[in-house]
């Protein structure tokens, strides 16, 4: 099978994303890996699919071209785009910016290729955190309450202190902090501002338990990953999270009630169920004071949340599922129908502009 994997972006997020592919390749070991990296400015190479992640800055491929219609990739030689081989099934490792947010789905989709990632509507969906709360709560998903903020406007916070400040459309923790007075919120503004036009404010919570939870779906059934529970006592920083040298120790491991529990994964099955989602995603969540609040959804997860799943499926296991949904979900789609017979243009003979 010829397994398209891309990777990289124009996003803050650029080089997790690269971490996640590289780490991905393992998945599709058994398959025909044909490597897209997506520079910081767009362009995409093909590139070797055993290149190491700080060797990206560096080394280029060849240039590949995608053409609407067709599901294969092109690379430049010599001055003209070769066709190369057809795709199976592509895997989208990119995170943030227009890899996640539903433009990359697109292209895809315009190309016939299969995609084992969510389609267009989830990712543009879950990209924006204002939207994602309005979707949630019609489905009876608890969310934080928060306010968006344009940029150049004047901020009235209708909540007490300390707040949590977020670009709206970003990951990763980047750009995000929590703001005890009107001084560390104005601050915190403007540098939310540099990422994002548009920032959400939320009320801060204390003594809680962050909750992760991922969701994929084997044999046309939605199942739910083990949890990973654990309290840091603050937000988690970019630092935290990817140079802490071991994401593990950020934070304690705790336990949740079973209630809790039961909670979360029905809520994560809602989530996945509700906007037909496909591939893997991850749910964050906080529990305080016996609420659980769905905090954010992630369509490409960071090393697709298989951290998760180790316990439950090997890599290979792990994606030959996600390659397996992406291609049968393809193919129910391919048998829509998408034309419709008429005369319309038979009967407009002029046209005028």
């Amino acid at each position: 099978m010829n397994v398209l994997l891309l990777y990289g972006g124009k996003s803050v997020e650029h080089d997790i994303s690269v971490v996640t592919g590289c780490y991905a390749r393992s998945f599709f070991s058994s398959h025909n890996l044909i490597c897209i990296y997506i520079d910081t400015e767009g362009v995409a190479w093909r590139v070797p699919s055993d290149l190491a992640p700080y060797q990206h800055k560096t080394q280029r491929g060849k240039r590949a071209l995608f053409s609407a219609g067709t599901p294969f990739v092109y690379t430049l030689s010599a001055g003209m785009f070769v066709r190369g081989e057809k795709i199976d099934c592509a895997v989208n490792c990119c995170h943030g910016g227009l890899g996640e947010n539903g433009s990359l789905a697109g292209l895809l989709a315009m190309c016939s290729i299969p995609e084992a990632q969510c389609n267009l509507l989830p990712s543009a969906i879950f990209m924006n955190k204002a939207i994602t709360k309005s979707i949630l709560q019609s489905m009876n998903v608890e969310v934080l309450p928060g306010i968006v903020v344009n940029f150049g406007e004047e901020v009235d916070c209708p909540f007490d202190f300390p707040v949590v400040v977020k670009p709206l459309n970003l990951g990763s923790s980047i750009g995000v902090g929590k703001a005890c007075d009107r001084e560390s919120l104005d601050n915190l503004l403007t540098n939310a501002f540099y990422f994002d036009k548009q920032v959400l404010i939320e009320p801060a919570l204390d003594n809680f338990v962050e909750v992760n939870c991922s969701a994929l779906r084997k044999d046309d059934k939605i199942k739910t990953s083990d949890l990973q529970c654990f309290t840091s006592g603050s937000l988690l920083t970019f630092q935290d999270k990817y140079q802490s040298g071991d994401f593990s120790r950020v934070g304690n491991k705790v336990e949740i009630d079973k209630n809790t529990r039961e909670t979360i994964e029905q809520y994560t099955k809602t989530i996945y169920q509700q906007l037909d989602c496909d591939g893997v995603l991850r749910v964050d969540y906080f529990v305080a004071n016996g609420n659980v609040y769905c905090n954010e959804v992630n369509t490409i997860p960071g090393s697709l949340a298989y951290g998760l799943w180790e316990k439950i499926y090997t890599k290979k296991q792990f994606g030959q599922i996600l390659l397996n949904n992406g291609i049968r979900r393809f193919g129910a789609r391919k048998n829509l129908c998408t034309t419709y017979s008429s005369n319309v243009l038979d009967t407009i003979r002029e046209f005028k502009k």
